[in-house]
C-alpha cells in the first residue's frame, strides 16, 4: 500500500512539473500601449482644399517612421500634404509588455483651407482638449476637465470612452470600468 502511494504522489509531482509552466503562462497577461504622436509633422505640398485624410503610419520600435498609407481621403487633393505631415511627425514607438515594438499608429488629419488639424471625432472643444492632454500623458488634468464636462453632457459615448482610458492610466480601474461601460 505505502508503494502504491509512492507511485502516485511521484506520478502527481511529475504531472504538475509538466502543467506549472503552462497553466503560469495563461495567467501572464500581455500589456499593450500603442504608439503616441508627439508632434505634428509639417508639408511643404499645397492644402487643395477642405476635407479629411486618414493615414495609416507605421511606427518602428525605435520611434522611426517605416511605411505611410492613405487608408481614407473625402479630398485625394489633400494626400500628399497628409502623407508629409505624416513623415515628417515624430511617434513614440508601441510597447508590449513595458518594451518597444513595431506597430502601427492612424493618423486623421482634417484640412480646411490652410489650415491643418488632427480630427479626434469630437466636436466638443472640451473633449478635444482632454484628448490632447491625454495624448501629452497628462491623465489627472484630461480627468478633469472630462469630470466637468460629463456632467452636463452624460450622455457622451466618447468623453466616456476618454474618462476611461485616463482613468485606467492613473490606475483607477473601477472608474475606468464604469466609464468604458457607460460608452458601451
Amino acid at each position: 500500500m505505502a508503494e502504491r502511494t509512492l507511485r502516485l504522489l511521484a506520478a502527481l509531482a511529475v504531472g504538475a512539473t509538466i502543467l506549472a509552466p503552462s497553466l503560469a503562462r495563461a495567467q501572464t497577461s500581455t500589456y499593450y500601449t500603442p504608439p503616441k504622436r508627439l508632434t505634428q509633422g509639417s508639408s511643404n505640398a499645397p492644402v487643395v482644399g477642405t476635407g479629411s485624410v486618414t493615414v495609416k503610419v507605421f511606427v518602428k520600435k525605435t520611434g522611426a517612421v517605416g511605411t505611410v498609407q492613405v487608408t481614407k481621403s473625402t479630398n485625394p487633393g489633400d494626400d500628399q500634404a497628409a502623407s508629409e505631415i505624416a513623415k515628417t511627425s515624430t511617434y513614440k514607438p508601441g510597447l508590449r509588455d513595458g518594451k518597444p515594438i513595431d506597430a502601427y499608429y492612424t493618423l486623421v488629419l482634417r484640412f480646411n483651407g490652410n489650415a491643418v488639424t488632427i480630427d479626434t471625432g469630437s466636436k466638443s472643444t472640451d473633449v478635444n482638449q482632454a484628448n490632447a492632454l491625454v495624448r501629452a500623458g497628462k491623465y489627472a488634468d484630461a480627468k478633469t476637465i472630462l469630470t466637468s464636462y460629463l456632467s452636463t453632457h452624460a450622455g457622451d459615448k466618447d468623453a466616456s470612452a476618454l474618462l476611461g482610458v485616463a482613468d485606467g492610466y492613473l490606475g483607477d480601474s473601477a472608474g475606468a470600468a464604469a466609464a468604458f461601460d457607460a460608452a458601451g
